[in-house]
């Protein structure tokens, strides 16, 4: 058709170079001419887009006008329009091999942005491809792994729109995450760590990962690895003659590449991305199907595979999964889950759980202040309320007490909480204020900090301001101390010796140690001999006023050492 006619450039026929402006210029001509495809001019089509491509790579190389002039043109807008109008598998295979193979060899980033600018490649992406041809999927899927590949903080515009919150090569590749093909899985793992990388660098897109995709497709990739469990036991359990070991050795082989991706997710290192995924392991794959199945009975409905196979997948957990934060976790909870099975084997009670033990905090019982240390404050909440309030500091716990008025010797311990929760710094241009913070306990590592007191301490003067520091943070270090003990012990370690036991440790729950604000009892429980009911001595730094020396008692309310509400 084209062959006699002459170049709108020029000359009879085609250029004789082939890697030129000019040559690219007629081939636009054809284009122009050729905007409907029909079966008479597929091929020349076909054959027209396939130069077009050999004349950018070498443009990218040799002449930059090259790409001018596609850019100048919109010629890309041409590859769409015939994309669009369906015209077979043979125009879409080979539109999209000439575009992998194009933006794999281009590699000056001027010449990527031409490529990118005008967003034709996005509708490109989200084209409706026959994907249940094998040929299409293949260099689909295979050019969304190029383009992947082309990602970095400043081309990733193109693929990201922030003002419409879309992200299609991300959003259109995690939807054959569980492809029946390996080659097609594994591209799209490599296409999510490449947009995980880049994602660190921008908050935006970040987000919208988070917010948008992770808990489902984390969720659905969960659900999938499980499944292979599954499949991977049943393999086992049914196959006792081993004739099917080529198929076994093909399931455990693609359950370590599941968890060498998952390896690759964490270590990426983004905190979003991480707290989402090690949820959904923890709570929806390997305690439910890995750990319950080693610990439960066989008759239980806990137990999803056999022991054996789950205790080989638990130790590739291990041996595959190097993040610190979630093989803690899971080492952790393992321990304790075989921990309890064995003393539940065993028939032997559980005398070293839970760490913190009721027995040892402030519950409603007679205070017993004689040799008490106390330090007269004012406290200053966030919402500005003020409260006159005495500061103690216990072996577990730091209490602030306020004297009832009504009757002698008695008080009202208003909040107690946990000294290894507490956060003390200094006030800014007040020498006698601390600003004292207390978070409620979390068995979540990975929460965000729920502050139970936040509040200023304003004291007489900078040396009982200094007093009271010294002590809170003196015994925030020893509950953190003890606390670390009572671990060991239970993990059957060495235990560090120190000036005090850890109570509960060699030593009678009765007994009380040395340095302790005051001491709880029950008040029925006093013997007449009792040599604390006769003892005068009362060491104070601020004397509670209306108490008489000769008997001191402090009546507490209802108090939860951790408890959200406080009324200081």
């Amino acid at each position: 058709m084209f062959g006699r006619s002459r170049s709108w450039v020029g000359g009879q026929g085609r250029t004789k170079n082939i890697h030129s402006l000019d040559h690219l210029k007629y081939m636009y001509h054809v284009l122009t001419k050729n905007t409907t495809v029909t079966d008479h001019n597929r091929n020349l089509l076909v054959e027209t887009i396939r130069s077009i491509t050999e004349i950018l790579i070498w443009g990218d190389q040799n002449d930059s006008s090259v790409f001018d002039f596609f850019l100048e043109k919109n010629m890309f807008a041409f590859f769409l329009n015939i994309l669009r109008q369906k015209s077979g598998r043979y125009v879409c295979v080979q539109l999209l091999q000439t575009l992998n193979i194009l933006f794999e060899n281009i590699s000056h980033e001027t010449s990527l942005y031409y490529l990118l600018s005008n967003n034709h490649v996005n509708s490109i992406i989200v084209h409706k491809f026959d994907f249940s041809d094998e040929e299409i999927m293949a260099y689909y899927i295979s050019f969304l792994k190029t383009l992947s590949l082309k990602l970095n903080n400043h081309t990733v515009h193109f693929f990201y729109n922030e003002h419409t919150n879309d992200f299609a090569l991300y959003t259109e590749a995690i939807k054959f995450f569980n492809h029946p093909e390996s080659m097609v899985r594994i591209a799209v793992r490599t296409i999510t760590l490449n947009v995980y990388k880049v994602s660190l660098d921008n908050q935006h897109m970040l987000h919208y990962i988070r917010d948008k995709t992770a808990v489902p497709y984390f969720s659905n990739l969960v659900w999938f690895i499980g499944s292979h469990v599954i499949e991977l036991d049943k393999c086992v359990q049914t196959d006792e003659e081993h004739k099917n070991r080529g198929k076994l050795s093909d399931l455990v082989a693609e359950h370590l590449d599941h968890l060498h991706y998952l390896n690759d997710i964490l270590i990426i290192n983004c905190e979003f991305l991480n707290d989402v995924l090690t949820d959904h392991l923890l709570n929806r794959l390997f305690l439910p199907l890995y750990v319950y199945s080693l610990v439960s009975p066989e008759t239980s409905e806990d137990r999803k595979i056999n022991s054996q196979v789950s205790l080989y997948l638990l130790s590739q957990v291990f041996l595959i999964i190097h993040y610190q934060n979630f093989q803690i976790s899971l080492a952790i909870r393992v321990f304790f889950m075989l921990r309890s099975l064995s003393l539940q084997l065993q028939g032997e009670p559980e005398t070293q759980l839970p760490l913190t033990r009721p027995e040892d905090l402030i519950k409603t019982d007679d205070v017993d202040l004689n040799n008490s240390d106390l330090i007269a404050c004012m406290v200053v909440s966030k919402d500005g309320g003020q409260a006159q309030r005495f500061l103690a500091v216990d072996v577990y716990q730091m209490s602030l007490v306020e004297p009832e008025t009504k009757r002698l010797g008695w008080g009202v311990v208003k909040f107690a909480g946990l000294l290894q929760d507490m956060q003390v710094s200094g006030v800014e241009d007040d020498s006698r204020a601390l600003n004292i913070v207390i978070h409620k306990p979390s068995s979540n590592p990975h929460a965000k900090p729920l502050p139970i007191l936040q509040a200023n301490f304003i004291f007489a003067d900078h040396i009982r301001c200094i007093i009271a520091k010294q002590r809170l943070a003196k015994g925030r270090i020893q509950a953190r101390r003890m606390k670390m003990q009572r671990i060991a012990a239970l993990l059957d370690l060495p235990v560090q010796p120190s000036a005090t036991e850890v109570l509960g440790f060699g030593q009678t729950a009765n007994a009380s140690p040395s340095g302790l604000p005051f001491r709880f009892y029950e008040q029925s429980r006093r013997a007449p001999n009792d040599p604390t009911a006769n003892r005068s001595v009362f060491a104070s730094v601020d004397k509670v006023p209306a108490f008489s020396n000769h008997k001191c008692f402090f009546k507490t309310k209802n108090l939860c050492p951790c408890a959200s509400g406080v009324s200081l």
